[in-house]
């Protein structure tokens, strides 16, 4: 299946063979119905942008949510995002949360992101700027180098919190740092 889903990369990439997205999403799917997370992710993005294969919202939420059951974080981020936009699947704001957090509890910087936002935003819980500084500082160090816009977004909330708020939050963010 690992083959497959190479194959399949290689042909969406044009990578040592013609560009070919039909071909990327054939390799996918044969990877996918053998279970291989990645490859049920990439056919699930395959299926949402209609690249290589007909746009249907349904079968992506389909073989995302398969590779999310499986832990694969960036499926349970882009499960989660769904969730938010409704597509594919019924609008669900807490459902987006849920799945947003398992990826960033798996240290995904761009679920740590969105929670850094939908705390910021009071979107699907309470506005809190303690928490939003958080995920946004989390998301700021969770990549080889910094997330310039988890960057940008911490930056710009610290204008609105105290001193005492962005200490708190930078102990929070510690915190769950050090219990990974």
């Amino acid at each position: 299946a690992e083959g497959q889903f190479n194959l399949g990369l290689s042909y969406l990439a044009g990578k040592g063979v013609p560009r070919d997205p039909a071909a990327a999403a054939e390799w996918f799917r044969k990877a996918a119905v053998q279970g291989l997370a990645p490859a049920q992710m990439s056919l699930g993005v395959a299926y949402a942008k209609g690249e290589g294969i007909s746009q249907d919202f349904a079968k992506a939420g389909k073989w995302t949510r398969l590779s999310a059951e499986q832990g694969y974080a960036p499926a349970e981020f882009n499960l989660g995002v769904s969730y938010m936009r409704g597509e594919g699947i019924p609008k669900d704001t807490q459902a987006g949360i849920k799945w947003c957090r398992k990826a960033a509890d798996q240290s995904y910087a761009l679920a740590m992101f969105n929670l850094g936002h939908f705390h910021a935003e009071g979107i699907g819980t309470s506005r809190d700027d303690v928490a939003a500084y958080m995920w946004f500082e989390l998301a700021t160090k969770s990549m080889n180098s910094e997330f310039v816009p988890a960057a940008s977004a911490r930056d710009q909330l610290a204008t609105r919190m105290n001193a005492d708020q962005i200490k708190r939050a930078r102990r929070l963010a510690r915190n769950w740092r050090e219990a990974r």
